[in-house]
């Protein structure tokens, strides 16, 4: 949403979440537009943002009469700005009154400040009593008991505090409420101590997160907890998986595995083979060979032994051995048969195999045999294109014209689906239309209304909070607008510029076959829904800056965040095109300004960042978009590593062989949506026909993100 007469420069401000801006913009606005109703509660909800709590009160003051239509949204934000500020009393009220988990959070915190113990105790006693065991309740758990626990310590209740406390420790050690329970324990002392195997636990976990520091502080306290000392080779083994986790020092992770399984011959068999995976994972792959021939000669019998047989073939095949790697995986699933962990992939990658070392009807028979076999739709049509290309390969080109056709029509706008347009191009055979035609059908363009409170949400710019009111009223639109129901929300939700909960939409009520012909005045909106163009005006603007195609940054975004300014990863990624703080950071340094936690997930910021980023991998690889999305997802050292093996097939093989599914997959779907984008955007003319040559010079710099 571009500033227009209708549009204020706030408005735009406050869409793309620069708070400081907007309220710079906002006192730049001359006092009778100020003091407007809607002016007012848009400055309290741009304060909320900016921590200016007090400020919010002042321009909140009376305001539910001048505007009633927000008065449920003016309460709202009344009643955070008290939780900050106070009065703490008239806070704890509105929040009870709620009465939600969230809620009921805050009234306990509201009478904590006001000192009515007794109160917020009862508040966070109905939270704990209600939760079920989702990621959201487990979370509403850890926030709940470390609330309750010093309030009980506070009234003498010790043991609700150490219970609370204990949990704490054990249950969420990854948090930073863990934290503060085992000092509590620590310092009341006595039987209130963890045990020595339960500071094991801890450090257990905090090694799978790659926590080094604090697994280091952990295991100092199990050697300091009373009992007998813990196992030499399993504190070794914690200490190694904490590097090996941090993605750090691979080399040092190895050998501390190896000292583990000195130490606890036992353990040795899942130590060693994670000091191969260790040097696997640091490109030292000749060693990882030898580490992971080891484990499989010394513990034949065990599961990490068919595992490291598995991966020493793998190895091989990523580096390009192509012979070898074949021979390996012979040997691995005679051995294994049909009851083989990884048979499939391993049937898959010798199979590539085979197609790289001129024996493609094999391939061609493995790649059937497999399709034959999968359920996912993806997965399905990379196989049939594999065969395809293996039979073509072949010399077996009426066969593969007739799979390259199929594979065109069934999976329109797909990644293999223009691979396969492209394949019978290069054949000289007749290529199927890009995408079915729905035959024309007569429609009445449905334009819903917004309810009143969420248009003036959306016009003042706070169209994610237009958003969260829009999900409460959901069923009421939808009945008002039955039979089209569906329609009249994705529509709804597309005016108002952002995608989270539209695209969510979109997944229960646009099926797969709706997609599978060209949008036309009928159906379009269901394109529209799950394909969305959210927060246009900032990426059309990265776009232009960085010569991107806008389409390209929606795609990834697509597959990134789903469109959600505040997610966040495992891998501590953020916002809708989920970058991490050091890259952001050395991003931000290079357009000259100063970084902020908060630009990962302010959407403004995060795209800009995100474009620029995806603008230097597009300078890596010769604007390749396969390498480019497979860069984005995997690193482009991993590409960099990738593309020094032997390919003389093509684009398509490579993706193929990407040796990570999650990549592979990736690559795939971006493509895909890359593809569909560019249709919407301007019919068959716009979408780009795939190149399958594979870049040759592409050099690696010295340094790379």
């Amino acid at each position: 949403m571009t500033a227009t007469a209708a549009t204020p420069a706030f408005a735009t401000l406050v869409r793309a979440e620069r708070w400081a801006d907007a309220r710079a913009a906002l006192d730049a606005s001359p006092a009778t537009e100020r003091a407007q109703p809607e002016m007012r509660f848009v400055r309290a909800r741009v304060d909320l943002e900016l921590e200016d709590a007090k400020a919010a009160l002042a321009e909140l003051a009376g305001l539910e009469i001048a505007l009633p239509v927000l008065s449920d949204e003016i309460a709202a934000a009344r009643a955070r700005a008290q939780l900050s500020v106070g009065p703490f009393a008239e806070a704890a009220q509105y929040f009870e009154r709620r009465g939600d988990t969230e809620a009921l959070l805050c009234a306990a915190k509201a009478y904590q400040s006001d000192a009515l113990l007794p109160k917020a105790r009862l508040a966070l006693d109905r939270v704990l009593a209600r939760l079920g065991k989702s990621k959201r309740a487990r979370d509403a758990e850890v926030r709940a008991r470390a609330l309750r626990a010093p309030l009980a310590a506070q009234v003498g209740d010790k043991g609700t505090a150490t219970a609370d406390y204990r949990w704490l420790a054990l249950a969420a050690p990854l948090r930073p409420e863990s934290d503060v329970a085992l000092q509590a324990l620590e310092s009341a002392g006595g039987a209130s101590r963890l045990s020595k195997s339960e500071h094991l636990d801890r450090a257990s976990a905090l090694a799978e997160a790659g926590r080094v520091d604090a697994t280091e502080a952990e295991l100092a306290l199990v050697a300091k907890a009373p009992g007998s000392p813990a196992p030499i080779g399993r504190l070794t083994y914690l200490r190694a998986f904490s590097l090996y986790a941090a993605r750090g020092d691979y080399t040092k992770a190895a050998e501390l595995f190896e000292r583990a399984a000195r130490e606890d011959p036992e353990s040795a068999p899942q130590a060693l083979f994670y000091a191969a995976r260790s040097l696997s994972r640091g490109q030292l792959d000749d060693r990882a060979i030898s580490g992971y021939e080891r484990v499989s000669r010394q513990f034949p019998k065990t599961g990490w032994a068919e595992q490291a047989q598995y991966l020493s073939a793998r190895l091989r095949f990523i580096a390009g051995e192509y012979l070898k790697a074949r021979s390996l995986y012979d040997t691995y699933l005679t051995q294994y048969g049909k009851r083989a962990r990884f048979g499939n992939d391993a049937s898959y990658e010798r199979a590539l195999c085979a197609l790289e070392t001129d024996q493609p009807l094999p391939a061609a028979a493995t790649f059937e045999h497999l399709a034959a076999r999968a359920d996912d739709r993806h997965v399905k049509a990379r196989l049939h294109y594999l065969e395809a290309l293996s039979r073509a390969l072949g010399n077996q080109k009426d066969k593969a014209v007739a799979e390259f056709s199929e594979v065109a029509r069934s999976e329109p706008l797909s990644f293999f689906g223009l691979a396969a347009r492209a394949r019978l191009g290069i054949v000289g055979a007749p290529q199927p239309q890009l995408i079915a035609e729905s035959p024309a059908a007569p429609h009445t363009p449905l334009n819903p209304t917004l309810p009143a409170d969420v248009a003036v949400l959306n016009r003042v710019g706070l169209a994610r909070d237009a958003e969260r009111e829009l999900s409460r009223q959901e069923s009421t639109l939808s009945r008002q607008y039955a039979p089209r129901g569906s329609e009249a929300l994705c529509e709804a939700y597309g005016s108002l510029g952002v995608a989270q909960r539209r695209y969510r939409v979109a997944q229960d009520v646009v099926r797969g076959a709706a997609l599978d012909s060209a949008p036309t005045d009928a159906n379009a909106w269901a394109w529209n829904c799950i394909y969305p163009e959210p927060y246009l005006e900032l990426v059309q603007a990265a776009a232009q800056r960085e010569s991107l195609p806008p389409a390209l940054l929606f795609a990834v975004m697509r597959q990134e965040s789903a469109f959600d300014p505040r997610a966040a990863s495992e891998a501590s990624a953020y916002g809708l095109l989920q970058l991490i703080a050091p890259t952001a950071r050395r991003i931000a340094d290079q357009l000259h300004e100063p970084f902020v936690e908060s630009a990962l997930v302010t959407p403004d910021s995060n795209v800009r960042y995100g474009a620029h980023y995806i603008a230097q991998l597009s300078g890596y690889f010769g604007g390749n978009l396969a390498l480019v999305a497979a860069s984005y997802n995997a690193g482009p050292e991993a590409v960099f590593r990738w593309l020094s093996t032997p390919e003389k097939i093509g684009i398509d093989a490579f993706v193929a062989r990407i040796p990570f599914d999650q990549t592979r997959s990736y690559v795939e779907r971006v493509l895909g949506n890359l593809a569909r984008y560019q249709y919407l955007s301007g019919g068959e003319k716009a979408v780009s026909a795939l190149n399958l040559d594979l870049p040759r010079g592409a050099t690696k710099p010295d340094k790379v993100f």
